[in-house]
């Protein structure tokens, strides 16, 4: 082509080739800028003006000096790899997703110098951080972490972090957040909640330990109003002035697995854990789940390791030993809420007051498959419970070893003190229970009910020791209550000292026999032993006493059954083989009628099979319906009744066994 015709398109061509060349340099540096800043370094002997794009200074290129340049360096979903060493911020902002790096949390620092909050991460991102070490931040509303994101801290640290109201180390307030392999050491809420952490969003916590965090008003480690999951914790030697030095759960959603709470203490309730729901009658908004987790050694004035206030507390699996109250609840309160404990053991805790292990009140108990033992209250009532106006089921477990102490009005129920209240205990051992006044085992107190079946009943004891020096039913004491007993072992109980007796059972009403009514149905008692009722004694109430066998039985007046103003019937027993060291080697009665009739007396020993008097204490003649028994033998069986002024009826009588 001639040139004259090309020559005006030279310089169009020229200008071509330069803007394609500026193209593919500026295209070349941005993709060199994205790539270099996915990966930011920081060193304390770094500078801010460096590109961070190198862990030392290489004559072109060294790490950031600080952590908060680092991250507005950074691009998005890049990575800030941060030395050993201590670097002296706060007020760090993080506005995208990112990955914080350290070498350890024992060697990679920050310290915030009681100067401010060390990070906030705001909503929307994701953001990691591990190997790092945060101490001295300081806050009003947090010390160290305010996480808004979606936040993943692994092999974290948190020491020494301050805030005035909630949340010494983190607050999680929207977002989601993970704890991994962390420690939280020694950081405090001043005058709010939360010492480690306040939670009101998702937060889930593995493989971590708190230690010696402290809060006013509730959390010494957690405060929690949104949902939590703990997994394999440690919570030592917290502490909180208000409840729950562990945590303290509001109207939120806890789950607790295989954990332990060591020494934690806490002047109000809950010495371990707080689960509460501000008052609201429905339970449900305050829900706590604990699985296979230790409580050892924590304090409080109330449950000394669980408080459970207004809230649904399922705890399975468990273990509470040395716990203490200082009022109530050695190990666990459950006040107004709803409890159920399954396969739980409590060993070695105590109350000054009630329930040696748990004080429940208004509200459903359950017990499954769970074992109490040597838990005491030292001047109070319930060795291992104390129930107030609240419905109990009890069920195939045991109860070893627990004793209920004290003075005046005090020594009540070595494994159990319940008033104004249910109980069905059903496949139940009560074994060297003991109580210095009264109910070795079990009270059954003022307007209760008391349903016991397929339960054995041990060598328990009312020791008599008590101011009152009372001794009252070695096994049960049932005071104008009603008690229903069947399918149950009565062996080796004993009303020690006193003025009272029942060995096994001791029925006491007042007014009115209809103010204490009690059923035994298909029960043994064997070698129990008291001063009045070896088996069992009835006073000013009502005792109903069928297909049941009492043997060896001693008292010093009514080897088998004593009563007094109180109405018995008893049909188709074996009364056989028991001592009065006085009157009554089967039965002593006195001032009001009693029906024995259809059973097997025979070969007691002391004076008189039935005793019925008329004396001081026997305000009005008594009939003794003793009729249509075997007493051994086909001969007329009047000599084996005395009843002086009284009438007596046993003719016909048997003349074989039933």
């Amino acid at each position: 082509m001639d040139e004259k015709i090309l020559k005006p398109y030279k310089k169009y061509f020229v200008m071509i080739v330069i803007l394609f060349g500026l193209s593919l340099t500026i295209s070349l540096n941005v993709n060199c800028v994205s790539a270099s800043s996915a990966g930011i370094y920081v060193a304390p002997n770094g500078h801010d003006t460096w590109n961070g794009q190198s862990p030392t200074w290489n004559g072109k290129s060294g790490p950031k000096k600080t952590i908060k340049n680092a991250v507005g360096t950074v691009s998005s979903g890049g990575t800030v790899f941060i030395a050993s060493g201590t670097y002296y911020e706060h007020g760090i902002i993080i506005s995208k997703s990112m990955k914080l790096t350290g070498k350890s949390s024992k060697t990679t620092v920050v310290n915030g110098q009681n100067s401010g909050s060390i990070f906030t991460i705001k909503s929307g991102f994701t953001v990691k951080i591990s190997n790092l070490r945060m101490s001295n931040g300081r806050g009003s509303t947090v010390g160290a972490l305010h996480n808004s994101g979606q936040t993943t801290l692994t092999s974290t640290s948190f020491t020494g972090n301050i805030a005035k109201n909630s949340g010494g180390a983190i607050y999680n307030k929207y977002g989601s957040l993970s704890i991994i392999n962390s420690s939280f050491t020694s950081n405090g809420a001043t005058s709010g909640f939360g010492g480690a952490i306040y939670n009101q969003a998702y937060l889930a916590i593995m493989n971590t330990n708190f230690t010696s965090n402290k809060a006013v008003t509730g959390g010494g480690a957690i405060f929690n109003v949104g949902k939590l999951s703990i997994s394999s914790c440690n919570f030592n030697y917290n502490h909180v002035t208000g409840g729950g030095a562990a945590l303290r759960n509001f109207r939120g959603t806890v789950q607790i697995t295989s954990s332990k709470f060591t020494g934690n203490t806490v002047n109000g309730g809950g010495g371990a854990l707080f689960n509460e729901n501000g008052g609201s009658t429905k339970t449900s908004l305050s829900t706590m789940l604990v699985k296979n987790c230790i409580f050892n050694s924590n304090k409080a004035n109330s449950g000394g390791a669980i408080d459970n206030n207004y809230g649904k507390l399922m705890a399975s699996s468990c273990n509470f030993t040395n716990n203490y109250a200082s009022s109530k609840g050695g190990a666990l309160v459950n006040y107004h809420g709803s409890l159920t404990l399954t396969s739980c053991t409590g060993k070695n805790n105590g109350a000054y007051n009630l329930g040696g292990f748990l004080y429940n009140a208004d509200n459903l108990l359950q017990i499954v498959k769970s074992n109490f033992l040597n838990n005491h209250v030292l001047k109070g009532s319930g060795g291992v419970i104390y129930n107030y106006h609240a419905p109990i089921t009890i069920s195939y477990t045991n109860f070893k070893y627990n004793t209920a102490r004290g003075g005046k009005d005090c020594g009540y129920g070595g494994a159990i003190h319940s008033y104004m209240a249910q109980i069905t205990a059903n496949n139940c051992l009560f074994l060297e229970n003991s109580a210095t006044t009264g109910g070795g085992a079990i009270v059954n107190d003022e307007g209760s009910s008391l349903t016991v079946k397929n339960s054995n009943f041990l060598s328990n004891s009312a020791t008599g020791s008590g101011d009152g020096l009372y001794g009252n039913g070695g096994g049960i004491f049932s005071y104008n209550a009603q008690c229903w007993v069947s399918n149950s072992n009565f062996t080796g109980n004993s009303a020690k000292v006193g003025t009272r007796g029942g060995g096994a059972i001791d029925i006491l009403g007042t007014g009115y026999v209809s103010h204490s009514v009690a059923s035994v149905d298909h029960c043994v008692f064997k070698n129990n032993q008291a001063s009045m009722g070896g088996a069992i004694h009835v006073e000013t109430g009502s005792l109903t006493v069928k297909y049941s066998t009492l043997t060896g039985n001693t008292g010093k007046s009514g080897g088998a059954i004593y009563t007094i103003h109180g109405a018995l019937t008893a049909t188709y027993n074996n009364i056989n083989y028991n001592t009065a060291l006085s009157n009554g080697a089967a039965i002593f009665n006195s001032g009001h009628d009693i029906t024995v009739t259809h059973n097997n007396i025979m070969e007691n020993t002391g004076p008189n099979e039935i005793y019925s008097p008329n004396n001081s204490y026997a305000t009005n003649k008594a009939v003794v319906d003793a009729r249509y028994n075997w007493w051994g033998s086909d001969s007329n069986p009047s000599e084996n009744v005395s009843n002086p002024g009284n009438s007596v009826l046993v003719n016909p009588w048997l003349s074989k066994p039933i």
